[in-house]
This record gives structure tokens, sequence and C-alpha cells, in this order.
């Protein structure tokens, strides 16, 4: 599947979600993140990123996208999400 948009903005997006799994996996030594791509039946591409770091509580998960907020990051201006979900809204996307 092809995917028509900024490729430097959309390699942001990318690059902040991953950045932030990072964040959450610390210092240990067998931390994990993985990457899903699926195609959907309208033809959107599906991007899910995870990690086995520690769950974000409640209030952080309702936060996420608040401008300068962070949960715990040892650096970051808290605005990494803001710019992804913006770049992925500008693409007619959802985050």
């Amino acid at each position: 599947m092809s995917v028509q948009g900024d490729v430097a903005k959309l390699t942001r997006v990318i690059t902040n979600i991953v950045t932030n799994a990072l964040d959450a996996i610390g210092d240990r030594e067998h931390g994990k993140i993985w990457v899903h791509t699926a195609t959907l039946a309208n033809a959107a591409l599906e991007i899910l990123i995870g990690n086995d770091g520690p769950s974000l509580t409640r209030s952080a998960r309702e936060r996420i996208f608040d401008p300068f907020f962070t949960s715990g990051k040892r650096s970051g201006t808290g605005l990494g999400l803001v710019s992804a979900r913006k770049i992925v809204e500008d693409h007619g996307g959802t985050i």
C-alpha cells in the first residue's frame, strides 16, 4: 500500500510515538516495542505502536494530548504527541 502525505511530517509522527515508547520501557534490559500495520477495508492505513512498559494512569491518559504534559519522562517538552496528533489530523487521520 502507498500512503500519500508529507513524508517528513509522517516520519516525525512515528518518531515521536516510538520515542515515547522507548521512554516508557525505561532502562529495562529486555523492554519491547512493537509496530503493526494493517490496511483497513476503507483503504486506510492503521499503524499500531505499543510497548511493554508500565501503563499510563487514567489521569495521564486523559491529558496525553495536552500541550506541555509529560508523564515522568527524562527529557522532552511535552509537545511530541500534540504535534503528532495535528499532523495525523491534517492528513485526514485519527490518533
